[in-house]
This record gives structure tokens, C-alpha cells and sequence, in this order.
């Protein structure tokens, strides 16, 4: 079969795929070097989009071909079909995402189609630096005010459009998030919508802290996620909520730390909000007089904790410190001036150490000394 011919029939297929189903919201390559059957190498399953990989050699020259020879015609139609393939398969290519720009500035297709388009890329390429460029360019021209006399590119206008964006733009990152560990990318991405489409709004932050408290959850080890919850208290110091936030997230973190021990990225994450709560306690003006009282009552519990590298020995101090539910859950936090007391500090990390199992005792017990040399060297 002619090249050019199976290349059109494939393009018609993908084409075909979305009209027929526009609820479709994944795509992947399904491996299989050689053509097997005589069947067209588009596949869909339910909401799913696949191609298989033996026509990709053969697709993928054809479509920037017709795409390089189509750009400055007058019918835009083909373009509009042949790029969406063309992105599907390769979003790196900056050409094919300026023939989409321009596409968008004429009008064959909205906003909010080309983001919800966006995140079917992500699927298959959740890192792909071009494709969060054109996202971002997209938010930009459709629902953020430009310059004075550049006003016509706002071609979105309406609070509920706007609301639709974010909600696009929060799925899109979640799912990018989760298809590839520590996606910066996608995390970044998230970041910037939070500013650029909530204006880093109280409610926005507040539901974007409960809405990845479990997906933090199933991503213990994942470095970005845990940054963007910083972002996130960090930004509310503006609003008097980061002092509540703080001592809502310490205990999260301690019970992430018991359930899950041994993960790096959670003991990093603690020494983030320690840090916060230091750097919130000094902008709120609050009175550390009251420190040095409450250095010398717990001060004899700690004894031998100013070296971590001695031996750790069976703590009583998990046990005053449990719930009444029986659950080993650390010490309850209940102002900022405890949060930001070292020796406190070292006693609710001890706390979480004893809580460890055995199994997972030494790995724990490591990142735990690491924490408490890092609290030794900190300079409040």
C-alpha cells in the first residue's frame, strides 16, 4: 500500500476516533514493531485512544510534510486535523504548536477544547515542556486581562469559563503528576494556574491542600508534590491562615511518617515547614520570651538527644504522648511557638522514630538523626 494513502487513512481515523467518541481522554502507543493484521492501526477502547508503533515511521514524515506545505493556505480545515495528529505523536515540535496558535486566533476552536486536547497529551507525555508553553499561552490569551489595547484577545470572559479552566488545568496536572514520579513540569504548571487563573485566592488554596492530601498519600516519595503543598502554606501568610495550616499539616506529616517511614522526601518536608513556621513566627511579630520556659520543662526528656548519633533508647515518650484512641499519632501541636521550639521538635521526631516498626526501624532511625543534626545547625 502506498505510503501517502495509509498515512491519510490513519489521520482519517484518529479524526474519525474524535468525532465519535469526544468523551475520549487518554491516548498511548500500543506496542507492535510489525503490522500483524490488516487492520487500521487506530484502536479505541471505551474513552481510550491507541496507535500502534510500526506506522509511526511512516505517519509522522507525511504529517509535517502536509503540515509545512497546508500552513498558508486558504483551507484551514486539514490543518486543523493534521496538527492535532501531529501532537498526538509529537508534542516537541514548536512548528506544530504555532500552526495551533494561529488556529486558535482564528477562531476553529475554543479554549477550553484545546486545553481539555492539552491534557490527552499529557497522558502520553506528561512531561512534555512545549505542550505546559502552549497551555500557558492558551490561559494567557483566553482568561487573564493583557496590555491596554490588546484587549481582543480576551475571548473568554465569564466567571464559570474561568472556573471550568482551573478545573481542566488541576485535572490535567494530577493526571501528568501521577503518570510520571517528581514531574516538576507538571507541578510547576500547577503552580503558575493557582496564580495566574485563582489569584492564589483563600479558597482555592484551603481546597487545593485538602484536594491533594490524597495524593500525597499514595506518593510518599514524590519530592515536587510535597513542594507544592509548601507553595501552598507559603502563599497564606498573606491571609493570617498559615499558622493554622502549619499545625494541620505538621500532623499530617507525622502521621505520613509513622504509616510510611523511611521516605527522604518526607523528612525534606518537614524541615521545609519547620523553616515556614520559623520564617512565620518572626513576620507575625510573635513573642519567643516564653521559649526559654518551655526549653527547661522538657528539657530533662531530651537528655542525650543533643548528640544523634547515640543509641536510641526505648522511649516512655510515645507513650504519653499517644491518643486515647491507642494510636501512636506524635505530639499534638497546639500553637506556633511549640511548633518552632527545637527541643519540642526533637521530641515529637523521637516520638515518630518509636512509632516506626522494626522492620523499617533503621532506615527511619538514619533520616531521623539526619533531622536532628539539621535542627542542631538551624539558626533561629
Amino acid at each position: 500500500m502506498n505510503d501517502d494513502f495509509l498515512s491519510k487513512r490513519v489521520v482519517a481515523d484518529f479524526c474519525a476516533a474524535f468525532r465519535k467518541n469526544p468523551r475520549i481522554d487518554e491516548f498511548g502507543f500500543v506496542y507492535c514493531p510489525e503490522k500483524t493484521v490488516n487492520k487500521s492501526p487506530v484502536t479505541v477502547e471505551g474513552n481510550k485512544l491507541g496507535v500502534e508503533t510500526w506506522c509511526l515511521k511512516i505517519v509522522s514524515p507525511f504529517i509535517h510534510r502536509q503540515l509545512l506545505s497546508q500552513r498558508h493556505g486558504k483551507d484551514k480545515s486539514k490543518l486543523q486535523e493534521y496538527s492535532k495528529v501531529a501532537l498526538l505523536l509529537n508534542p516537541e515540535c514548536s512548528t506544530f504548536w504555532n500552526i495551533r496558535k494561529e488556529l486558535f486566533q482564528r477562531k476553529y476552536f475554543t479554549a477550553l477544547t484545546e486545553l481539555k486536547f492539552t491534557n490527552i497529551i499529557l497522558t502520553c507525555h506528561p512531561k512534555s515542556p512545549e505542550t505546559y508553553v502552549h497551555k500557558r499561552w492558551i490561559v494567557r490569551h483566553a482568561f487573564t486581562k493583557q496590555a491596554e489595547g490588546n484587549v481582543d484577545n480576551r475571548i473568554v470572559d465569564t466567571d464559570e469559563q474561568t472556573q471550568t479552566a482551573l478545573d481542566t488545568e488541576m485535572e490535567g496536572s494530577r493526571v501528568a503528576a501521577s503518570g510520571y514520579p517528581s514531574n516538576y513540569n507538571a507541578w510547576s504548571h500547577r503552580i503558575w494556574t493557582v496564580k495566574a487563573l485563582a489569584r492564589c485566592s483563600a479558597e482555592v488554596l484551603e481546597s487545593e491542600l485538602e484536594n491533594t492530601k490524597s495524593w500525597v498519600r499514595q506518593h510518599v516519595s514524590d519530592h515536587s508534590g510535597l513542594q507544592y503543598r509548601q507553595f501552598l502554606l507559603s502563599e497564606h501568610r498573606q491571609k493570617c491562615l498559615l499558622e493554622e495550616h502549619l499545625l494541620k499539616e505538621f500532623q499530617f506529616l507525622d502521621d505520613l511518617l509513622i504509616s510510611y517511614p523511611g521516605h527522604e522526601a518526607l523528612w525534606n518536608h518537614r524541615r521545609a515547614l519547620y523553616h515556614l513556621a520559623v520564617q512565620s513566627q518572626e513576620g507575625l511579630g510573635h513573642q519567643t520570651e516564653e521559649l526559654s520556659t518551655e526549653n527547661a520543662s522538657v528539657k530533662s526528656s531530651l537528655t542525650g538527644l543533643e548528640d544523634p548519633i547515640e543509641p536510641l533508647g526505648a522511649g516512655s515518650l510515645v507513650e504519653e504522648n499517644k491518643s486515647h484512641t491507642g494510636e501512636g499519632e506524635g505530639v499534638r501541636l497546639t500553637s506556633i511557638n511549640e511548633m518552632v521550639n527545637p527541643l519540642l521538635e526533637k521530641k515529637r521526631a523521637l516520638a515518630i522514630l518509636e512509632e516506626t516498626s522494626t522492620s523499617d526501624s533503621k532506615i527511619q532511625e538514619r533520616h531521623y538523626k539526619l533531622y536532628i543534626q539539621w535542627l542542631d545547625r538551624f539558626k533561629t
